[in-house]
């Protein structure tokens, strides 16, 4: 049963139907990567409902657009909020490395992924390179017989959305949310 009770608590920009419909995809999915976590609202979302881990990578130190937000504070805050707000979770693991970064180290290990949800840096560029890192890191089948999830955030913002539909030519737009997935094409 889908609960966003306690991850409609913890700050960040996912609307409810957009923790809905990542609950609705943890549930099928037991090994998940999640790309940009800030404090860990859709990190708490995807530990809660599935069955198995989440890889949480991020810098905690915020995307391009976080720093006026951010100047004059302590580059440690968004960590500790975002340990805070997932410690409930034991299946949690957090990898504080840039998105390229992870990629390599999980690449040389026999991880691969349910569930892919990229929800880091915005720009054209760095959206392009994340899709083309860890796309091969998708699993070829998983649950139901069905390949891995590809998805993301903020469809409609920065270059988000060209680079998905250079890339990922196959995808659909989840109605009344900003999440772009492969998901059922």
């Amino acid at each position: 049963m889908i609960d966003i009770s306690y991850a409609s608590t913890v700050e960040g920009w996912m609307a409810e139907a957009e923790l809905r419909y990542l609950a609705s995809l943890a549930e099928k999915s037991s090994c998940i990567l999640e790309l940009g976590s800030w404090k860990g609202r859709s990190t708490s979302v995807l530990a809660h409902h599935t069955p198995g881990i989440v890889i949480a990578v991020d810098t905690w130190r915020g995307s391009v657009e976080h720093q006026p937000e951010l100047k004059g504070k302590p580059t440690s805050g968004i960590w500790f909020d975002f340990m805070a707000n997932v410690g409930r979770y034991n299946n949690v693991w957090p990898l504080p490395m840039n998105s390229l970064s992870a990629a390599r180290v999980i690449s040389l290990s026999p991880l691969r992924f349910d569930l892919i949800f990229i929800d880091a840096s915005h720009d054209y560029e760095s959206v392009k390179a994340d899709i083309q890192a860890w796309l091969p890191l998708l699993k070829t089948e998983g649950p139901y017989s069905n390949p891995g999830i590809l998805c993301g955030h903020d469809f409609m913002r920065w270059g988000v959305k060209n680079a998905v539909r250079e890339l990922v030519p196959r995808h659909r737009l989840v109605p009344n949310t900003s999440i772009w997935s492969t998901e059922g094409v």
